[in-house]
C-alpha cells in the first residue's frame, strides 16, 4: 500500500506542475518550469502571521530548570572511540581541543572553529606542525577517580593513543594506519602544550580537531580506573549523571565548565522510540521541542496553538547518494547511462513532496528550496546552484528531461529496460523508505530502467552495498550523506578512491575518473583558502559531468516547534546535530515567566 500511495502523491504533484506550465506557456513553459523549479521567490517573506521571531534573550537568562529531550534510540555505549553513531554522546561531557563555531540565525555554520580545551594554537607555514596551548582551567569531573583535577597535555596524548589503538575512525586520522591520513604523532612538550606533527599538509585541518569522530580529551584515568563504556569523567558542558540502558541518559549542568556554563540545571534524555509518541509529548507540553515532520508541522501547530513556530536557518545537510554498480559489464560504466539516471529525477517535485513546500507557501510561510549537487545545497561557500550557469555543461544533467535521458540510454546501446535491483537497508525511518520508493518510481519513467527494490538486513546492506565500493549489482538507493565537518571529510570518505575507505562509492580510478581524483587530491593539500575554493569549484563541475553517483534531489528551508518557555531557541545553529550539545545547547534557558 505504501508504494501505491506515494506513487499517487508523486503523479498528482507532477500533473499539477505540468498543468500549470501548459496553461501558462505551453511546452516551452513546461520545460522552463522543470528546469527552473517554479517560482522559488514566492513566499520569501512571512505573510502567515504564524512565525515567532527568533530572538536572543540571553541578557534575561537565569540558570535553572530541567530540559527533557527525548531520544528515538538508546546510545550504544559511552566511549567515543568505540561508537561512531552519535559519537557516544561525547559532545555532552567531553572536551575537544577546538569546537565548531555555531552560526547566529539566519546564517549557516561555516565549519570554522573556536577554542575549547585549547585557548590558542599555531600552525607552521608549511602546515606540518600544530601547537596547541591548553587552557589552565579545564577541570575534570569532581567524582573519583578524576576528583576535579585539571586536565593536562598528557591526557590529550593518552586520548590520542587510545584513539589510535582502537577508535572506529582511527584510519581516517593516523598516517601510520593509512598513508592518506594526515596525523603522524601527538606529543606533550610540557603540561599545557600539545604538539601535533603532520605527515603532509592538510587543508582546513583545524576542522578535523573539532570533528566528532576524532580526538576527544579523555582523562588518563580511562585506562581502567573507571569504565568509559559505562561512565563518563569529562570536562564538557554537561556532567554525566547516569545511563539506564533502554530508558535514557541524565546529565546535570557543569558549573565548572571552562566556557560559559549551560543555563539549564538538568538535561534528561528519555528513550521514546515512536515518532507519534514524541509528537504527543510535545503537544502535551511534557517536552520543550522535538523534530516534527514537514507534513505534521502545521497540523501540530493547529492542534496546540500555544506552541511557537520558528523558521530554521537553511540546512547544510549533505545529500545521500544513489550509488552505481561498477562491476565488469555494468551499464553504469558508461557516463551516458549515469547522466540519464540523474536526468530522470524530478528534483522540484521531490522537494515539494517531502518538504511540504507548496503547502507552506500557501500559508504564507517563507520557504526556499535548492537542488543538491555532489555538494550540499546549504553548504557555504562551496555549493554551485545547478539551476544557474556556474556548473557549466554539467548543469544540464541535473535538469529533469525524460526525452534526453532516453536518447542517452539508447545511444549507449540499450533498447530495452535495464533490469536491476535497487538496494536499501532495513531499519530506516518510514519517511526515508518512502523517499526511496519515490526515487525508484522516478528512475523508471520512460521505461529506461526496471528496478526491483530489495530491502536488505542492515548488516548485509552495510557489508555488501554501503561498504561495497560499487562491487554489487544494480543501484545502492541510499548511500548515506557522509559526515559533517570540513567538506573534505565527505569527499574523502565517499569519493577518494586512493584513500579507499570502506564507504567509498567506487574502488577503481577509471580513465573517466582520473581528473576527479586529481582534484580531490589537490584540494586536500591546498592551504590557501582561495586557491582551494577554486579547486573545489572545478571538482564540483567535473563530478556534475561524470556523475559518479547521483545525489538525492535537494532540500528546502524548514520550521520547528517549541514551547515559549524554551528561550533562545534557534538563535544559534551548530555545525552538526551531534556536536550541538557543546555548541548551541548551552545558550538555551528556562523562562519561567512563559511556562503555561
Amino acid at each position: 500500500m505504501a508504494g501505491s500511495y506515494w506513487q499517487g502523491v508523486l503523479k498528482g504533484r507532477i500533473s499539477r506542475r505540468r498543468a500549470l506550465a501548459a496553461s501558462a506557456t505551453g511546452a516551452l513553459g513546461a520545460a522552463f518550469l522543470a528546469a527552473c523549479g517554479g517560482a522559488d521567490d514566492e513566499g520569501s517573506k512571512d505573510s502567515s502571521g504564524l512565525l515567532t521571531k527568533v530572538e536572543d534573550t540571553t541578557k534575561n537568562a537565569k540558570p535553572g530548570g530541567t530540559w527533557l529531550s527525548p531520544l528515538a534510540s538508546d546510545t550504544l555505549g559511552l566511549d567515543p572511540y568505540s561508537v561512531a553513531i552519535g559519537s557516544a554522546q561525547a559532545p555532552w561531557a567531553y572536551s575537544r581541543l577546538v569546537l565548531y563555531k555555531p552560526a547566529r540565525y539566519p546564517e549557516t555554520p561555516l565549519g570554522d572553529v573556536v577554542g575549547d580545551g585549547a585557548e590558542s594554537w599555531e600552525m607552521t607555514p608549511d602546515g606540518l606542525r600544530f601547537t596547541f596551548k591548553l587552557r589552565p582551567n579545564v577541570k575534570l569531573d569532581p567524582r573519583p577517580p578524576t576528583n576535579g583535577r585539571m586536565m593536562n597535555a598528557q591526557d590529550v596524548v593518552f586520548s590520542a593513543n587510545k584513539f589510535k589503538a582502537g577508535g572506529v575512525s582511527r584510519g581516517e586520522f593516523f598516517n601510520s594506519l593509512s598513508p592518506n591520513s594526515p596525523v603522524e604523532s601527538v606529543e606533550p612538550p610540557d603540561a599545557r602544550t600539545v604538539l601535533v606533527k603532520m605527515a603532509f599538509p592538510k587543508a582546513n585541518m583545524l576542522a578535523n580537531f573539532a570533528f566528532q569522530r576524532y580526538l576527544w580529551m579523555m582523562p588518563v584515568e580511562a585506562d581502567g580506573r573507571f569504565d568509559p563504556r559505562q561512565e563518563v569523567r569529562g570536562s564538557g558542558p554537561w556532567r554525566f549523571e547516569r545511563w539506564d540502558q533502554g530508558l535514557g541518559v541524565k546529565y546535570v549542568r557543569n558549573e565548572s565548565w571552562h566556557l560559559k556554563p549551560p543555563f539549564f540545571e538538568r538535561l534528561e534524555h528519555p528513550i521514546v522510540s515512536e515518532y507519534a509518541a514524541r509528537r504527543t509529548q510535545l503537544i502535551a507540553g511534557n517536552v520543550a521541542t522535538t523534530t516534527v515532520t514537514a507534513d505534521d508541522l502545521l497540523p501540530t501547530k493547529r492542534e496546540q496553538p500555544k506552541l511557537n513556530l520558528y523558521a530554521n536557518s537553511f540546512p547544510d545537510d549533505r545529500p545521500s547518494m544513489i550509488g552505481f554498480s561498477f562491476l565488469e559489464g555494468s551499464p553504469f560504466r558508461d557516463e551516458r547511462v549515469r547522466r540519464a539516471a540523474s536526468m530522470l529525477l524530478d528534483r522540484e517535485t521531490f522537494i515539494d513532496t517531502f518538504y511540504n513546500v507548496s503547502n507552506f507557501k500557501k500559508e504564507g510561510l517563507p520557504v526556499e528550496s535548492r537542488w543538491h549537487t555532489h555538494f550540499a545545497a546549504g553548504e557555504p561557500p562551496y555549493w554551485i546552484d545547478p539551476k544557474g550557469n556556474g556548473l557549466g555543461e554539467g548543469a544540464k544533467y541535473f535538469q529533469y528531461d525524460v526525452a534526453e535521458a532516453t536518447k542517452l540510454v539508447r545511444a549507449a546501446g540499450h533498447n530495452q529496460a535495464l533490469r536491476m535491483p535497487g538496494f536499501f537497508s532495513t531499519g530506516l525511518p518510514l519517511s526515508t523508505t518512502r523517499q526511496i520508493e519515490v526515487l525508484a518510481e522516478m528512475l523508471q519513467q520512460g521505461g529506461l530502467f526496471s528496478i526491483q527494490l530489495s530491502n536488505l538486513p542492515a548488516t548485509e546492506f552495510i557489508n555488501r552495498v554501503f561498504n561495497g565500493g560499487g562491487l554489487h549489482e544494480g543501484l545502492a538507493m541510499q548511500q548515506g550523506p557522509g559526515v559533517s565537518g570540513d567538506i573534505d571529510n565527505q569527499i574523502t570518505v565517499r569519493f577518494n578512491v586512493t584513500a579507499n575507505p570502506p564507504q567509498c562509492l567506487l574502488r577503481t580510478v577509471f580513465p573517466w575518473y582520473q581528473k576527479t581524483q586529481s582534484l580531490i587530491d589537490a584540494q586536500r593539500k591546498e592551504l590557501d583558502e582561495k586557491k582551494r575554493l577554486k579547486i573545489l569549484e572545478d571538482l564540483q563541475k567535473e563530478m556534475a559531468l561524470q556523475m559518479p553517483a547521483v545525489p538525492w534531489p535537494g532540500i528546502a528551508s524548514g520550521f520547528s516547534l517549541a514551547w515559549p518557555w524554551f528561550a533562545n531557541f534557534n538563535i544559534l545553529t551548530a555545525k552538526s546535530v551531534i556536536t550541538a550539545p557543546s555548541e548551541s545547547w548551552p545558550s538555551y534557558w528556562f523562562d519561567a515567566s512563559k511556562k503555561v
